[in-house]
């Protein structure tokens, strides 16, 4: 698919049944980049929820989508990752009762769609999807390294990972 540039003082369209593009701009910008397949894929990850674990989404929450340069390096990116391109968005899913729901069902379900580029965020709550699709990794789990930066250890299936047996999904329905 595409990359495509808007200008949110033009229009603010619907990407999908449950997002819109304002959703993933810069705090305080007029511009957002954003590639055709990112919002799709986070509704599919959120279809599957419903459909794998019985759990009824509400909401979709952004937690960042397009950043600029400059927003990306503020808030610990390189800027110039893929967030800066628009193919990139961190965000986590809310139930009917308005309670985030655990990342690992995200996870699960990207996995079992054949999704690559999945990452749960250290707030066990958020995931963060890069549709660059640049490796043939699973992105398991977000850590911070002496120097203050982000590392990532990954996987190539995330269901056979000490982390994911360790750390089985709560019980179905169940929020944190």
């Amino acid at each position: 698919m595409a990359v495509r540039t808007y200008r949110l003082s033009q229009s603010n369209p619907r990407l999908t049944k449950n997002l819109v593009l304002s959703e993933f701009r810069t705090p305080g910008h007029d511009i957002v980049i954003i590639d055709d397949d990112l919002a799709p894929t986070m509704e599919r990850i959120r279809d599957g929820i419903s459909k794998y674990f019985n759990i009824e989404v509400s909401a979709t929450i952004v937690n960042s989508g397009y950043r600029t340069a400059a927003y990306d390096r503020k808030v610990g990116g390189t800027g110039a990752g893929p967030h800066t391109v628009g193919k990139a968005a961190d965000f986590y899913f809310r139930n009917k009762a308005g309670r985030a729901i655990n990342s690992i069902y995200g996870l699960c379900v990207a996995q079992l769609l054949g999704i690559k580029g999945i990452e749960r965020i250290r707030d066990g709550v958020s995931i963060h999807i890069d549709v660059n699709y640049r490796s043939g990794f699973w992105w398991v789990w977000q850590a911070v390294n002496a120097a203050g930066r982000f590392v990532y250890h990954m996987l190539s299936d995330f269901f056979s990972s000490t982390w994911a047996r360790a750390t089985p999904p709560p019980p179905r329905g169940d929020a944190i």
